[in-house]
């Protein structure tokens, strides 16, 4: 991130340029002066820098040198040398140019020497403060901030937090920038930024002087971190790439991409994602531009069950600056429109590098503004349930928090190790990777983890594993053991008991019980689950009428819905409306008619009992009732909610609206009502003008595919019949529907 002296060096430098005057035979020493000037002018640092330095080697003692080269190593963020040299410069010089005491504020600023930098920050606004324009009164209001970040630092640094600080050393660490960590929760695999050499395209940024960044991976093995391993061009690049975030199981990588195709002089980046699949990162795919933009989005944090995601843009419309959002996905798997995290967390400042904790509801953010001691802090904030509300952001505190850009960090599950990047006098070049063990009550949360075995040949399978709410039967999260590895992991909250899916094609499903009522700590719970190969039993499906129960034949299409195995049951398979089949114990199947005269299709799941005994004692029974076609019936359409605002027909909704062309042509005598609907948001004249349009959609397709126009109304309800008034986007979603309704029968 690019610090005030770097966002205005120019205007600070009017007037101040060096060209001392030698003899003729000291031609090359004044050619290196001024190449050295010229790229302190143009803002070339680095290249500056190690010219002046020559230079400097060549004449010590120089002052006119000292101003430059302190500049230049603030610039890289080396406050200690940079001090250093403005110091000599100060002692040195009777005349002090205005701009030096700006720039020895920011030395001492870093340095944490607060009282001095507040002393040269005023000595700075004094030549300004009668000046007008614009751009004075930005100085102006900038250096104030700067001034009220180091009592911000007095009062921090007096209170600091009793922690450990390591650097992850060199197998991580080099010369060159690394940072960007982030770490599965088990803490054995590390995936990072950096700025080196080897970079793919090998080229350097022409704006900071630094290789363009790719991303590493290291795995930690016997408490020792492996050598890093740049990740292949799936994920990395010729242009910037950088790690933003790890899923808590560590197979699900979000990462930042330039997009070099906007080259129009603004600052642009996307959002990628990329899945584990075995021992092998899957190719970065983009994420949806509900969340990309336009403009920059550089950072993001996903939640445990991964439904929603966290993520920082400078768009229009904020509060200025980067601002975070949030954005949740919807039944249909897509992500809803963004929303802003709203003004206890936003401010007129930066806000970045979101992290949302496995619990869910603890936010650690970046930011420039709040109760910052210098650049960006990072600020911890936690979500009210009841009230639905972030509380204030808390300075997460010093010396983790410091006057350098805090940015880029990620935490352990129990929340009592942090991970972070930041530049220290011990490390090993431009930003090293620390972390610090923090004296704090650990978060109440269970980590369970482990390994899924087949019980047979201790193979892996690929497991699924579903975790519900035991008391609501409510889904918490989704998630998936390695297919390599058989590892997997997730974080269970307290105050809940939790029932533990574990199911994989062609193995019988596990169960566990995990009862965190009373749950008072942190919890580590290692559980190696053991899959059994399924066995299939005989299974009775009984067709019947809902109205008189009478038995119906008619052809039954099966999914298999753990192994994708798919198979018809047809009409003369049936005897008075019962079928057998032999079905997979412990699987779930999607039971499907959808062409029967006179009836409604149907579409259900249903999951075949695991058996005690074996061979099964029993035969498993399931009641199928088909609601018989009469005037005034509805229907309502699964999987056809339309987006917010939108009209056009979402992804998936052929694969239900081909049932009910097959269902128009099977019962060629039924006219029928296509009725939409809307949320709440928007006006009442505009919801039912939208309805319309999503009807009109609906018939324009059912024409297309063969239906006459003249046997279908469409109709738009717009709000007017909400099937829940809650204004979560998950309910407002549900509203956006649409069903059918039978106005007649000839």
């Amino acid at each position: 991130m690019k610090t005030l002296y770097t966002a205005y060096l120019l205007f600070l430098l009017i007037g101040f340029f060096y060209n001392p005057v030698y003899s003729q035979s000291r031609m090359q020493i004044i050619e290196m002066e001024r190449e050295a000037d010229m790229n302190f002018k143009m803002n070339n640092f680095k290249e500056a820098l190690r010219l002046y330095l020559k230079l400097d080697s060549i004449k010590p003692n120089t002052p006119d040198y000292y101003y430059p080269i302190g500049v230049c190593y603030l610039s890289a963020d080396d406050n200690l040398n940079a001090l250093n040299y403005l110091e000599k410069f100060s002692a040195n010089t009777k005349q002090l140019p205005i701009a030096f005491h700006y720039y020895i504020a920011r030395a001492y600023h870093l340095s944490h020497r607060f009282d001095e930098a507040i002393k040269h920050y005023n000595i700075y606004l004094d030549q300004f403060k009668n000046k007008k324009g614009e751009k004075s009164a930005t100085l102006v209001s900038e250096v104030q901030r700067d001034i009220e970040m180091c009592y911000n630092g007095k009062e921090l640094t007096q209170n600091p937090l009793e922690i450990k600080i390591i650097n992850l050393g060199p197998e991580i660490n080099t010369v060159y920038p690394e940072y960007a960590p982030v770490i599965s929760t088990d803490e054995t695999e590390l995936i990072f930024t950096s700025s080196r050499p080897e970079t793919f395209g090998g080229r350097i940024d022409p704006i900071d002087g630094n290789y363009y960044e790719d991303i590493y991976i290291s795995y930690k093995k016997n408490g020792k971190w492996t050598k890093p391993v740049q990740m292949s061009m799936d994920i990395n690049s010729t242009g910037h790439d950088a790690s933003i975030a790890l899923s808590p199981d560590g197979q699900t990588l979000l990462l930042y991409k330039f997009d070099e195709t906007q080259k129009n002089g603004q600052a642009s980046g996307d959002i990628y994602i990329s899945k584990l699949q075995g021992k092998t990162w899957g190719k970065a795919e983009k994420l949806s531009d509900k969340i990309n933009s336009p403009a920059w989005e550089p950072s993001a944090s996903i939640t445990e069950n991964g439904n929603i995601i966290y993520f920082a843009s400078n768009k229009p419309g904020g509060y200025g600056g980067t601002d975070l959002y949030y954005s949740k996905k919807l039944p249909n798997g897509q992500w809803s429109d963004a929303i802003n995290l709203g003004s206890t967390i936003n401010t007129k400042y930066d806000e970045d590098c979101p992290f949302i904790h496995p619990d869910g509801k603890t936010l650690y953010f970046s930011s420039k503004g709040h109760k910052s001691m210098g650049g960006f802090d990072i600020f911890i904030s936690r979500y009210d349930e009841e009230k639905k509300t972030w509380s204030a952001p808390e300075n997460i505190g010093y010396p983790i928090s410091t006057a350098h850009d805090d940015l880029h960090f990620t935490l352990s599950a129990d929340a009592r190790r942090i991970y972070f990047s930041t530049t220290r006098p011990d490390g090993y070049g431009g930003k090293d990777i620390y972390y610090a063990d923090i004296k704090k009550e650990a978060a109440k949360v269970m980590l369970v983890h482990g390994i899924v075995y087949d019980s047979v040949n201790k193979k892996y399978p690929p497991a699924k594993i579903r975790v519900n709410n035991k008391s609501t039967s409510e889904e918490i999260g989704l998630f998936y053991s390695n297919s390599a590895t058989g590892k997997y992991s997730f974080v269970l909250n307290e105050g809940i008991e939790y029932e533990v899916y574990y199911t994989a094609p062609n193995y019988k499903p596990h169960y566990e019980n995990i009862n965190l009522t009373q749950a008072a700590e942190y919890k580590d719970l290692e559980k190696n689950i053991y899959l059994t190969p399924p066995s299939e039993r005989l299974v009775k499906l009984i067709v019947s009428d809902s109205a008189s129960s009478k038995g119906l034949k008619v052809k039954i299409k099966l999914l298999n819905l753990d192994t994708n195995d798919e198979r018809i049951l047809p009409e003369t398979a049936g005897n008075d409306g019962i079928y057998i089949a032999r079905l997979l114990e412990g699987n779930k199947y999607n039971v499907e008619i959808s062409s029967y005269r006179g009836y409604s299709f149907y579409n259900d799941e249903i999951i075949i009992p695991i058996s005690n005994t074996n061979p099964p004692a029993d035969t498993p029974q399931f009641n199928i009732k088909l609601r018989p076609l009469r005037t005034g019936t509805s229907i309502l359409l699964k999987n056809i909610y339309f987006e917010f605002d939108k009209y056009t027909l979402p992804i998936g909704a052929d694969e239900e609206l081909n049932k009910v062309v097959e269902l128009l042509k099977v019962n060629p005598n039924i006219f029928m009502e296509i009725a939409a609907h809307t949320d709440d948001q928007g006006s009442e004249s505009y919801n039912l003008t939208l309805s319309e349009k999503r009807a009109s959609e609906i018939v324009k397709y059912l024409a297309k595919n063969g239906i006459s126009p003249s046997r279908l109304k469409a109709i738009g309800y717009g709000y007017s019949k909400p099937i829940s008034k809650d204004t979560s986007e998950e309910a407002r979603a549900m509203n956006r529907r649409v069903e059918l309704r039978i106005i007649d029968i000839k």
